[in-house]
């Protein structure tokens, strides 16, 4: 008796289980086709900023290469400027505080102190400005890179859930096509007459899910890696801004 009990108990999960796979089958096609929609909304916006399929595409615009040319100058000017001023302190042997900075009893004290807090300002305001700016055209690139890979992987990613579906369904089921429509029969109106299924078909039509589902998430992630090999072929990785090749490359005047 306990044997009967545990053997119903497992025919009991594999119905549930083979009912809530048949629940979410409909909706992976669904959900990687909604999916790619707003993939595609987000290539075609990308596209229009980018319409050349050039390094230039990413370049900096003329402000922020303005801006890029001013820090360059002014950044290693106020670094030599703040150590000047501590050298001068130094020398002057001006009093110091305890944590090391000069003290402000003197006139000389705050003058030197003026100089390093106003330059030493300007680098924290403008430094990771110029960083950002000097990585910006590699990081538009890598963004419009993942966007492109995700839109080439959910939309194969369709097709390669129908082909894994079938081809799994075929090697467990000979006559696929009235298989698949004894089994709907069963689910949906309550068939218990077939034609071609056999005893064990719950069985091999879970095992037919598990591996479609398996195929199906290897093949996304493969295609997000083939998507960006596809896409630096497209579209060249531009370089890191520098001042020396800064003014080697100009945003195209029809890129938004």
């Amino acid at each position: 008796m306990a044997k009967n009990g545990k053997d119903d108990s497992t025919g009991f999960l594999v119905i549930v289980g083979i009912i809530v796979l048949l629940i979410l089958l409909p909706l992976i096609p669904i959900i990687f086709g909604i999916i790619t929609i707003i993939n595609w909304f987000k290539l075609r916006k990308k596209e229009k900023e980018y319409p050349n399929k050039t390094a230039t595409d990413f370049w900096l615009n003329t402000q922020e290469k303005e801006h890029f040319k001013e820090m360059s100058d002014n950044i290693p000017i106020a670094y030599r400027n703040v150590q000047n001023a501590k050298q001068a302190g130094l020398d002057e042997d001006l009093p110091r505080n305890q944590d090391g900075s000069f003290s402000n009893r003197r006139n000389r004290g705050k003058e030197i102190n003026s100089i390093i807090n106003e330059n030493q300002s300007y680098i924290d305001n403008n430094l990771w400005r110029i960083k950002l700016l000097e990585s910006k055209p590699i990081d538009d690139w890598q963004n419009m890179r993942k966007i492109y890979a995700n839109f080439k992987a959910s939309s194969y990613t369709i097709l390669i859930w129908f082909f894994a579906f079938y081809i799994t369904f075929s090697q467990y089921f000979k006559k696929p096509l009235l298989s698949l429509s004894e089994i709907y029969s069963h689910y949906v109106y309550g068939t218990t007459t077939y034609i071609s299924l056999k005893d064990e078909w719950p069985n091999k039509l879970l095992t037919t899910l598990g591996i479609t589902a398996v195929i199906t998430l290897i093949g996304y992630f493969l295609m997000k890696y083939v998507g960006k090999y596809m896409f630096a072929n497209k579209y060249p990785k531009p370089q890191k801004v520098t001042k020396h090749n800064i003014d080697e490359f100009s945003k195209p005047l029809n890129a938004v």
